[in-house]
């Protein structure tokens, strides 16, 4: 395994999710789902990831998060703050997304498109799938290959405030499972 300088693409810009990716690689159990176990009494937590990178095929649009997990598995991650309605920050599917076709955000096709993106409109994809998969040595295509084949069963997440909701109307999302809060700092 090779050790890669971070360069400056490396780093999110957003305060929430360098937040989220610093406990998905050092402080997983902070992020917990709504699937209660008997045993623990508390929600299943994020797996710890190797690596993440940021997602995001221009400044502000796509993914959030790619990470890969200590299985290796890729995972695909949104980071969202919500909307304050009633008691609660709600976050949803949002609008239709016409570059997938009219489909949600993280709705299957969203996630396709937006990962069809990253690699063909992101200056420093390479670079940061150097990064991901901890790999200076292969081919760049031999690299694209391996992320193109890992999107065929990545795996996907929502990170939302505590006491936060995600109305997942239009996605494939499984509210128990795949939507993790968060206990963000105040100054995020």
């Amino acid at each position: 395994m090779t050790t890669l300088s971070k360069p400056a693409c490396y780093h999110s810009d957003d305060r929430a999710e360098a937040f989220v990716r610093y406990l998905l690689m050092h402080n997983p159990d902070r992020l917990q789902n709504h699937s209660i176990s008997s045993y623990t009494e508390r929600g299943d937590t994020m797996p710890r990831m190797r690596e993440t990178i940021p997602g995001q095929y221009n400044a502000v649009n796509g993914i959030d998060i790619f990470g890969l997990d200590l299985a290796d598995n890729l995972w695909i991650i949104e980071v969202s703050r919500g909307v304050v309605r009633g008691a609660a920050r709600v976050k949803g599917g949002g609008k239709p997304v016409k570059y997938a076709h009219g489909n949600l955000q993280m709705s299957v096709q969203w996630r396709t498109e937006a990962a069809r993106k990253f690699l063909a409109e992101q200056a420093n994809a390479d670079v940061l799938l150097q990064i991901l998969f901890s790999d200076t040595t292969s081919p760049l295509q031999a690299l694209r290959s391996r992320f193109q084949a890992k999107m065929l069963t990545h795996r996907k997440a929502i990170v939302i405030p505590d006491g936060g909701h995600f109305d997942e109307q239009g996605t494939d999302i499984d509210f128990a499972t795949e939507i993790y809060t968060c206990p963000f700092p105040a100054h995020i």
